[in-house]
């Protein structure tokens, strides 16, 4: 998270029931623990990444994992914009 400008802000999909946007390491941090503490298990891994030009990148993820409480699998490609500042991550 030494990464992560102080300022930084996470945007869920806003498809997502009840999306947030986080804002501050703490935050940010809280909600990544709280989202894979729902899982039995979970990776996400970089299937590539693209110069969005400036201070952006897009990545191109692949998710994969299964609830915890349902035992679901999800295995899914999905994206994420990724704004830089200073050689920290600003926003995503």
């Amino acid at each position: 998270f030494d990464l992560y400008d102080a300022q930084i802000e996470f945007r869920e999909d806003p498809k997502f029931p009840e999306a947030q946007v986080y804002r501050g390491r703490d935050e940010v941090l809280r909600n990544f623990r709280e989202f894979a503490a729902s899982f039995e298990s979970y990776r996400f891994d970089i299937e590539d990444l693209l110069d969005a030009g400036g201070d952006k990148v897009v990545a191109v993820l692949r998710e994969q994992g299964r609830g915890k409480a349902s035992g679901v699998t999800v295995d899914r490609r999905s994206g994420c914009v990724t704004t830089f500042r200073d050689g920290k991550v600003l926003s995503f």
